[in-house]
Order: structure tokens, then C-alpha cells, then sequence
């Protein structure tokens, strides 16, 4: 163990795993050593069967994410469709609109992108980063894309090391997604804003943002 026990309690779920694979090898050439050998090698066989179940767990959820995301942009539809019914009811009075829709869910939240200034970012492999140094806010209206190829999970709290939720917004190649820092929350406040990569690949992203005046 030529790194004490860092490499068991830093860094990416793959990285600690690997230090007990090599802990395994090391521990061959130990004869002395073979009821902790056997210890070890049975807690890499628990250890695999947990991130494979956690991997599992992963990908549904981002299945989920994605159908989720289907049923939000149908349910967009048919909500422009209605609206697009009242205004031609109501075109001699449009405010009578406002009684059956909040209109601020129908109107531009922000600029368009040409008039967002973009900062780029790598987020490595198996690794996670945090921008805007705590000063999001309920009216920051964030504006995040992927340059090329890859996928992260993007979340708001106020504590930097915050676990990854399960409720997280996945952004996969070539995507762009905005939003209120608020709406991806973990639940612990929105301060600051996490993006996690846990694929092998480091992944280029573009953020913007802007403080929309509130209503």
C-alpha cells in the first residue's frame, strides 16, 4: 500500500475499485497473507455486484429522464395548441387568457443565445465540477450544452460536494438544455451548480447565464 489508504477513500467509484483490484494482485505475492487475500477478493466480488447493480440503476433512471422529458415537450404542445384556441376566443380581450394560464409559462424566459455569453468547461472522466461560485439564484436562468460527444448530470445545491440525485437533469452529445437554477435543485438550495461525468471520457460543455428580472 505505497499510498496509505487515499487510493481506497479519493476519487471516482472506478478509481477505489481499481486500488482494490491491485491491493488483490499485491497481495498474491503474500503467502502469509492468504485470509486476507481471501477477505479482499470477496469484497470485490460484492463491490462489482453493487456498481453493476448502481450502473443499472443509472441507466433506467436516465430512460426514465428522457421519457420524462418527451411527455414535458407534449405536454408544451398542447399547451401552445390550447392557447392558441383561447387567443382566438378571446382575441377582442386577450388578458381574459390569464384566467385559465399563468402567462408567464408561456412567454421567453431569456434572450435568445446569440446575446448569452458562453464559458467552456471539461468535466473529466469520473469526475465532477461546480460553477458560478454560489451565486445562483431563483431568477439565474441557466443555458448549458455539450460540444461533441458524451454525457453528465447536471444538479443545483447549495453544498459543493453534494451526492448525485436521482432526480438530476441528464444532458447527453450534441444536447442543449436551459433552465431556472432552482428547477434541478437537490433540495438543499441551488447556490451553486454541480455537473458530475461518470463515463470514461472527459466531456467538453458551454454554460451561460442570465439573471432574468422577476415579474
Amino acid at each position: 500500500m505505497p499510498k496509505f489508504r487515499t487510493p481506497f477513500q479519493s476519487g471516482a467509484y472506478e478509481l477505489r475499485i481499481d486500488a482494490v483490484k491491485t491491493l488483490e494482485k499485491a497481495l498474491q505475492s503474500f503467502p502469509t497473507l492468504a485470509n486476507v487475500l481471501t477477505d479482499v477478493q470477496a469484497f470485490i466480488q460484492q463491490l462489482d455486484a453493487a456498481r453493476t447493480k448502481q450502473q443499472q440503476a443509472e441507466t433506467l433512471d436516465q430512460s426514465l429522464s428522457q421519457a420524462l422529458e418527451n411527455s414535458r415537450l407534449e405536454l408544451a404542445k398542447q399547451m401552445h395548441r390550447a392557447f392558441g384556441f383561447l387567443l382566438y376566443k378571446h382575441y377582442n380581450k386577450p388578458t381574459e387568457i390569464s384566467r385559465y394560464y399563468e402567462l408567464k409559462y408561456l412567454q421567453s424566459p431569456a434572450s435568445s443565445n446569440a446575446a448569452l455569453s458562453f464559458n467552456k468547461y471539461t468535466v473529466s472522466a469520473n469526475g465532477r465540477i461546480t460553477l458560478f461560485d454560489g451565486q445562483l439564484s431563483a431568477n439565474s436562468f441557466i443555458t448549458f450544452r455539450i460540444k461533441g460527444q458524451g454525457t453528465v448530470q447536471v444538479f443545483s445545491s447549495s453544498d459543493t460536494n453534494a451526492a448525485l440525485p436521482p432526480d438530476a437533469l441528464t444532458i447527453g452529445s450534441a444536447q442543449e438544455e436551459s433552465f431556472y437554477a432552482n428547477e434541478f435543485s437537490d433540495g438543499n438550495g441551488f447556490n451553486w451548480l454541480l455537473v458530475v461525468n461518470e463515463t470514461g471520457a472527459n466531456v467538453e460543455i458551454e454554460v451561460a447565464k442570465l439573471e432574468v428580472e422577476p415579474e
